[in-house]
């Protein structure tokens, strides 16, 4: 049986999420497409064994970025660094607690490695995804 501190953790990364989720299509910045009447959320799941998945999948300027939602601090990344290793993706987004940086990832995987930019924003940045990506592209 999980203990309480163990279910606050559960509950705590259900709502930090469900929180980035409905943020990202209130503001429009789960795609190019702010005025459409049909904004849906959209994730990764790697096919075959692995129970690999992103938690969310937004559209800048044309290009994928995945975003993986974390409820503190930190926390792994492993579904992001499949995804960006199997597409081929430059810059993934991450929402923690933390303050907003900028950082290069460089990670060996089973079958090849990883290397991208990482945005790790805190949780009431959401709404301005679009263009903080924005700014770091230029």
């Amino acid at each position: 049986m999980a203990s309480v501190i163990e279910m606050e953790l559960i509950n705590n990364g259900s709502i930090a999420e469900q929180f980035i989720g409905q943020h990202l299509l209130f503001s429009g910045a789960i795609n190019d497409y702010e005025h459409s009447e049909n904004l849906e959320l959209y994730y990764w799941m790697r096919q075959g064994r692995s129970n690999a998945e992103v938690d969310y999948l937004t559209v800048i300027d044309g290009i994928i970025y995945p975003i993986e939602v974390k409820a503190g601090a930190v926390g792994r990344l492993k579904s992001m660094h499949q995804f960006i290793n199997e597409k081929s993706a430059l810059c993934g987004i991450r929402f923690t607690s933390n303050e907003p940086v900028i950082e290069k990832v460089k990670v060996k995987l089973p079958n090849g490695h990883a290397e991208y930019l990482l945005l790790t924003l805190p949780h009431y940045l959401v709404g301005q995804t679009n263009r903080l990506v924005r700014s770091i592209k230029d």
